[in-house]
């Protein structure tokens, strides 16, 4: 299991769903969305290992109503979205949410439609639940980094980030984590929510100003925006592995963007000779950055923290798991003669693997619990025991919680960033597509629970780091990373 713990959201695989298209104006009757309402009620509870672990059954009940009771008469798929959001994220799961990627499909299939690329940072202010929306990037550095976002097409910017909001899932209280979804999918929010066209207006008061400017920034359709994507992918800021040097400060940075890597080859021989240079050239400080990593394999979990312990490491500590045919249709090759064949030839002494197996053979509705001791080992040599750093934020989860477990509890440096999207006890995995019969909106339900050590306990507050460090506008508007500054700062006084 723990080779197949899947990706956070689609929005971190940055691809578009498989699924039929569908469109934000497809209208249904109420009859058809209460039955989906329903259908997807029931399969959380026949599917999810433990659906009422965070938010109590009768918390989940009284969401289940509610969203029945926001459904009109008719209906259109983007609205019934929106409510079938709020709905199955009061489990408070990071792996069960809406899928995220079909929030594109539906704003894109009108063939008219456009979508604006820029994300956004939320500022909290020191009192209050007041906040600001400070711009961090777009695609063509049209906008005044770390100036405040007041409105798109003239609609009220907080208006769609409240919107956001409902999309948002989190984990337990998370919550910062939660601003930080909403705050990735603004763009998405706003190609549903607002009117987009080929030039988009954007109200904004830049830094160190107190009048508002008016920028503007080009929308995309679907064909372009997905061939711009994937040229803007190949650019060095969007790496999913890297690791740079910094001489002045004997330090190496390795930038760690998913633990679900398109090449495990290149994964694995990009981390051992980071590793090798760093004991070779004799570097004394290393920073791991998994800043918007939103998850993967905890294989490679395993794999990256190894090189931090002479001792291995191994994770998890046991594995939840409930088999249905939810569960069942995430590998449906698994079951055929020659990838039966492969597993007992290749994996049978592979605790994943036949964990995996053990799981898809429990009768349907069953659960049961397996137990991990198997460690990965590096060789001494390559083992980094000087000073290391992890910075984290909102949109560290699932395997990125897991490595920031490991961290924080073998104590094996500071944690620098924002609290990440989960606890010190475990998350859920394996997320599972399921379409709604009617509407054909698309969601993932978890189907099992992971643990970091053995006491079943579910704790609902994020990991903190030790030094909670946010961003700031000045520090925006000179494109200055302030997290990874105070890791600077913590080595020069060492």
């Amino acid at each position: 299991m723990k080779s197949s713990i899947g990706f956070f959201i689609a929005f971190c695989c940055s691809v578009f769903s498989t699924s039929a298209q569908l469109s934000s104006d497809s209208l249904y009757t109420r009859e058809l969305l209460l039955n989906d309402l329903d259908s997807l009620k029931h399969t959380i509870l026949i599917s999810h290992p433990s659906p009422f672990a965070f938010c109590g059954e009768a918390a989940f009940n009284v969401a289940y109503e509610a969203s029945r009771s926001e459904v009109d008469s008719v209906m259109s798929s983007r609205d019934f979205s929106r409510i079938v959001a709020k709905f199955i994220n009061v489990m408070d799961d990071s792996h069960a949410s809406i899928d995220y990627g079909q929030l594109i499909e539906m704003a894109l299939a009108n063939p008219d439609a456009y979508i604006v690329p820029f994300s956004v940072y939320r500022s909290e202010h020191d009192k209050g639940d007041d906040y600001d929306l400070l711009v961090m990037r777009d695609w063509e550095d049209a906008l005044p980094k770390g100036g405040k976002l007041i409105s798109i097409n003239g609609m009220d910017a907080h208006e769609l980030y409240d919107i956001a909001m409902d999309y948002a899932c989190t984990e337990g209280n998370a919550l910062h984590s939660e601003y930080a979804v909403a705050s990735a999918l603004l763009s998405y929010i706003n190609a549903l929510y607002n009117a987009t066209d080929s030039i988009n207006s954007f109200e904004i008061i830049p830094y160190g100003l107190d009048t508002t400017e008016t920028f503007y920034l080009n929308g995309y359709k679907k064909k372009e925006f997905k061939e711009m994507r994937k040229e803007r992918n190949k650019l060095p800021i969007n790496k999913w592995i890297d690791t740079q040097y910094d001489e002045a400060n004997s330090l190496a940075i390795l930038k760690i963007a998913t633990f679900a890597p398109p090449s495990s080859r290149k994964f694995k021989k990009h981390v051992k000779k980071t590793f090798k240079q760093i004991a070779d050239e004799g570097y004394e400080n290393l920073v791991i950055d998994i800043r918007g990593n939103g998850g993967g394999s905890s294989s490679w979990v395993e794999y990256l923290y190894s090189f931090l312990d002479t001792a291995g490491y191994s994770t998890p500590s046991n594995v939840i798991a409930r088999n249905s045919q939810l569960a069942l249709s995430r590998n449906p090759m698994a079951d055929n003669r020659l990838a039966k064949a492969f597993m007992w030839l290749f994996y049978r002494h592979d605790e994943d693997v036949q964990s995996f197996k053990h799981f898809r053979a429990l009768p349907l509705g069953e659960m049961d619990t397996v137990y991990f001791k198997d460690k990965t080992i590096q060789k001494k040599e390559l083992v980094f025991n000087r000073n290391a750093y992890l910075l984290i934020n909102g949109m560290s989860a699932s395997a990125s919680v897991d490595f920031t477990y490991a961290f924080l509890k073998n104590k094996r440096g500071p944690i620098v960033g924002e609290s990440c999207m989960g606890p010190q006890t475990g998350t859920w995995g394996n997320p599972a597509k399921y379409t709604l019969p009617n509407s054909a909106v698309n969601v993932t339900i978890s189907t099992i629970r992971y643990s970091y050590d053995n006491s079943f306990v579910y704790m609902r507050n994020p990991i903190e780091p030790n030094h909670w460090i946010r961003y700031n506008a000045e520090d925006l508007s000179k494109d200055t990373d302030t997290q990874m500054e105070f890791v600077k700062s913590l080595i020069k006084k060492k």
